[in-house]
């Protein structure tokens, strides 16, 4: 969980999804995080958003339940109507579980539609075929395997390097074969980023 607040009184909120974590690849979990994330960067001078806020929190927690996804949608949407600037990352939007990341395309969609103060929302993903709509509204950066070949080849490197197995065990010729299929696996491999923005 990142937590930032920035000079211009922008709040920036962050996730990053995994399908290999069942509470990183659930769309509750990450408008939840999101909503926690900006509800601790809160002014005082929004007190009344922090009491709602709050009063559902101890509502829940007397339940013994965690908010569902419609009430953290519900509550992100309140937040982001107070007409403060709010930036939000969601990074692997493609790790996110298929049969339910599309809960968090319309929420992410409705505050784009719904919110009066300004709202970036900023994703990256690899191409799926349930994501190309999504895409196609929405201004995007593709980035392709190719564009970034040498940061591939770096960080596999440096893996290798870090690891003493590797260092100590892995002759340079298998360090090189090594290297080649990472290099082969990411090409046709390609990111898009893109940007949501309200009005």
């Amino acid at each position: 969980m990142e937590i930032t607040n920035d000079i211009h009184g922008r709040s920036l909120a962050y996730f990053y999804c995994d399908r290999n974590r069942d509470t990183h690849s659930d769309p509750k979990t990450v408008i939840r995080s999101l909503l926690k994330q900006l509800v601790l960067q809160l002014s005082h001078s929004s007190a009344s958003i922090r009491q709602t806020i709050q009063d559902l929190y101890l509502k829940n927690h007397d339940e013994l339940r965690e908010p569902t996804f419609e009430t953290a949608k519900y509550l992100l949407l309140q937040l982001v109507n107070s007409n403060l600037q709010y930036v939000l990352v969601i990074d692997a939007l493609d790790e996110l579980d298929r049969k339910t990341r599309s809960d968090l395309l319309d929420a992410l969609e409705e505050l784009r539609a719904e919110s009066p103060g300004l709202v970036k929302v900023f994703v990256s993903s690899r191409e799926h075929v349930d994501l190309m709509e999504f895409y196609e509204r929405n201004k995007k950066i593709k980035i392709e395997a190719c564009q970034n070949q040498d940061d591939i080849e770096k960080f596999v490197l440096s893996r290798m390097q870090k690891s003493k197995w590797c260092r100590d065990m892995m002759s340079p010729a298998l360090r090189q074969k090594v290297l080649a299929v990472f290099q082969e696996k990411s090409q046709g491999m390609s990111v898009r980023s893109f940007l949501i923005q309200s009005s």
